[in-house]
């Protein structure tokens, strides 16, 4: 009987996290700035906006099997810097009719962009 009694008292937790939800991202800005908070599942930079680094940034963070980025906006994007150097998991880039090209502006920063890891991610409407 006490051992019943012990028994109901305890509390049992799992191991196991939740599975990531897979997240869709809409770049609606032609600039090349950073996430402000990576990992939060909100494609925003310091300036509210959701530019390409920002939405890559966090389709990588989330670890879900099927993010999607697209695009509201068309145009050009100039790199500062390299973008992320991996796309992971399955995540598909482009759609929504908008064609967008990225711009290393004469430099090795487009060479290593968007390494494809998975054989379920998939570009679309990129030029580089």
């Amino acid at each position: 009987m006490a051992l019943c009694g012990l028994a109901a008292g305890l509390v049992v937790s799992t191991p196991f996290a939740p599975a990531a939800q897979a997240a869709s991202f809409v770049v609606d800005n032609l600039g090349d700035a950073a996430d402000a908070n990576v990992g939060d599942g909100i494609c925003a930079t310091a300036g509210g906006v959701c530019t390409l680094r920002a939405a890559l940034q966090e389709a990588n963070a989330n670890g879900a099997t099927a993010d999607t980025i697209t695009f509201s906006v068309a145009g050009t994007i100039t790199l500062t810097t390299s973008l992320p150097d991996r796309l992971s998991g399955n995540t598909t880039v482009g759609g929504a009719n908008q064609t967008v090209t990225i711009d290393g502006s004469d430099s090795s920063l487009v060479g290593s962009c968007l390494e494809v890891r998975s054989d379920g991610n998939a570009i679309r409407g990129l030029v580089i």
